[in-house]
Formats: structure tokens, sequence, C-alpha cells
């Protein structure tokens, strides 16, 4: 971890124009720039500049004041579990609460995929049944045209996997509320 951090710093970071803002979608690789970046590289200037660049498209666009015009329709939001236990997810509830005229949050854990925990054969049941304690029934039971909103990957295949609806990153529904 620590060369791959290096790696980063020496082939990404430097090529970098000064004060730009860093836009990552995954909340887990958010972590990696915010948190283990730090934790191994924490003397260094440009570790430090980088963690403090990176952000979610949700900071980023509510910094600049990018909002939908209007909002519509009702979403369902799963938010990663990982980026809620560091209490990061202000951000997107914000946002999406301009771009929705409600938003609902079933689920203020984990859908049961957590990582790589809900391929794993050994724990899959377990995932299933972690999905089916409150964001399976309240998927199962949408109003049609709600959307469903997840910000993980691993969200995303556990709610395309074990539902019928579709789910979409924060950055799809932004996309199609933005006229840009």
């Amino acid at each position: 971890a620590r060369e791959r951090l290096q790696n980063i710093l020496d082939n990404f970071y430097m090529h970098l124009p000064v004060a730009t803002d860093v836009i990552v979608l995954e909340p887990s690789c958010l972590s990696v720039f915010r948190d283990e970046l730090i934790n191994l590289h924490g003397e260094k200037e440009a570790a430090i500049d980088l963690a403090a660049r990176s952000r979610t498209l949700a900071d980023f666009l509510e910094a600049h004041d990018i909002y939908p015009a209007k909002p519509s329709g009702k979403a369902l939001l799963h938010l990663h579990c990982h980026h809620k236990s560091l209490d990061r997810t202000a951000a997107e509830r914000r946002y999406l609460s301009k771009c929705f005229e409600t938003v609902e949050e079933p689920e203020q854990g984990c859908c049961g995929m957590a990582g790589v925990f809900g391929f794993q054969k050994q724990t899959r049941s377990l995932a299933k049944k972690i999905f089916a304690r409150n964001l399976g029934p309240a998927v199962e039971k949408l109003p049609d045209g709600t959307t469903v909103v997840s910000n993980g990957f691993s969200c995303h295949e556990q709610l395309n996997d074990l539902s019928a609806t579709k789910s979409l990153h924060v950055a799809e529904v932004l996309e199609s509320k933005l006229s840009l």
C-alpha cells in the first residue's frame, strides 16, 4: 500500500494543476486519499495537499453552487456504509435533497455487500439477510417512478443483484438532473 500510494504521488499528483480539486466517485477511494495516504505518507506535503483536495462529486458541486433547476420525483437513497461510518455523507444527502422532492433512506447501516463480503461463498447468505432487514423490503415497496440512488460500487452490486430495481450512482442522477 505504501508503494502504491507513493506511485500515486509520483505519477498522478505531480501532474495535477495547482489547486485543482480531485473528484472521487467511489467512497472507499476517497478514504484512500483522505485516510490511508495520510496514515502512510502524512509527513509529505504532497500527501497532505492531495488529501485536502480530494472530494466527492456532491461536495464539489455544492461548493460551486451547481444545482438542478428544480427538484423532481422521489428517491430512495442508500449510501456506502464505509462512507457513513466516517460521517462523510452530508453533502450527498444535501445535494440529493435538491435533486428530488423527497428522499427516503430506509437503511442506516450496510446493504450487506461490504466490499467482497457479499460475494464470498461463506458470507453470501448473511449478506442477503442484511439486505433483507430494511433495504430489500423498502425497495420492493417502492412506487413506480422512484429513483434508487447509491454511491458505492458494492452497494450497486447488491441492489442490482437482489432486487428488480436498477440502482443509479449519484453521478448518474446529477447528470440527469443538471442542464449544463
